[in-house]
């Protein structure tokens, strides 16, 4: 892995992206970006607003955009990105040649517990904990043949502190000298 490459962090809305990014980044002394705070200061609005202005689907091309922009810049950094953006097949692209994807995985059940009181997220307005444990389920499901193709790791972190799920990301980058 070259030492150049961004570090990309993904996985479902709750799975501890910015957490472990940001601890991460420190850890590499990189700079680290986040799609949700990328997208409030581009646009003054959360991805749950941005969904409910323009639609489901202007939203993931607009975070699409944003993570194709982090990862052309030259600089190595280390980035939290949106889950929807693995089935945009010009990010999976840019991720297999410019970054090292780690995708932390947490069990649906935990994330909707996480995530259920969070309004600012999309997908969370009226629905039960069990709704949204069913439909990250099913988005876990339909994007795993997509997270093949780029992700060089794949964390469970469902019961891993930050700080472990940190080591575990980073555990092969040191292997391979990348750090």
């Amino acid at each position: 892995m070259p030492a150049h490459r961004h570090l990309v962090l993904m996985g479902s809305m709750g799975s501890g992206k910015t957490t472990v990014g940001r601890l991460a980044a420190a850890q590499l002394d990189r700079p680290f970006f986040d799609s949700d705070d990328d997208l409030a200061s581009m646009f003054g609005a959360t991805a749950s607003e941005i969904e409910d202005r323009h639609g489901i689907e202007q939203l993931h091309e607009v975070e699409a955009d944003l993570l194709h922009r982090r990862l052309c810049a030259s600089e190595p950094s280390v980035i939290a990105a949106a889950a929807s953006t693995i089935e945009v097949p010009r990010c999976r692209r840019l991720l297999r040649s410019r970054a090292q994807v780690a995708w932390l995985y947490v069990e649906p059940d935990v994330v909707a517990r996480r995530i259920a009181a969070s309004s600012w997220r999309p997908l969370v307005h009226d629905r039960s904990e069990e709704e949204l444990a069913a439909e990250l389920l099913a988005s876990m499901r339909s994007r795993a043949p997509a997270l093949a193709e780029v992700a060089s790791r794949i964390v469970d972190a469902t019961a891993l502190d930050a700080d472990a799920t940190v080591a575990a990301v980073l555990a092969d980058r040191r292997r391979a000298g990348a750090c």
